[in-house]
């Protein structure tokens, strides 16, 4: 007796993607806390409302949307960096400081 078995996959629209582990709407709520806060902080106030994530995983979605970021000139920006690794690698994020926008996401 042979048993085939059958996976499939969808994409619902931009409610999910291959291979993700968390929906839209909750990467975008962690980007807005992570921006208006910072990564680590955000990590741990999502730890606090039960949703289980890392400062790691929320540079991800950084990172992952920074290519999708649009160049733009401003006259007001915010500067932050970040360890990934701690003496190791360093990160840099460049703020527009009137939409609170990120404009860039540099490798320090």
């Amino acid at each position: 007796m042979t048993v085939i078995k059958v996976f499939f996959c969808e994409d619902l629209n931009g409610f999910t993607g291959h291979y993700r582990r968390m929906i839209r709407r909750l990467e975008d709520f962690l980007v807005t806390l992570a921006l208006n806060t910072s990564y680590e902080s955000a990590a741990r106030i999502a730890k606090l409302i039960g949703i289980k994530t890392s400062g790691d995983t929320i540079i991800r979605i950084l990172l992952e949307r920074a290519s999708h970021i649009n160049k733009m000139n401003t006259d007001f920006i915010g500067v932050d960096d970040w360890a990934y690794k701690k003496g190791n690698t360093y990160g840099i994020i460049i703020v527009d400081g009137h939409t609170h926008q990120p404009i860039e996401l540099l490798n320090g």
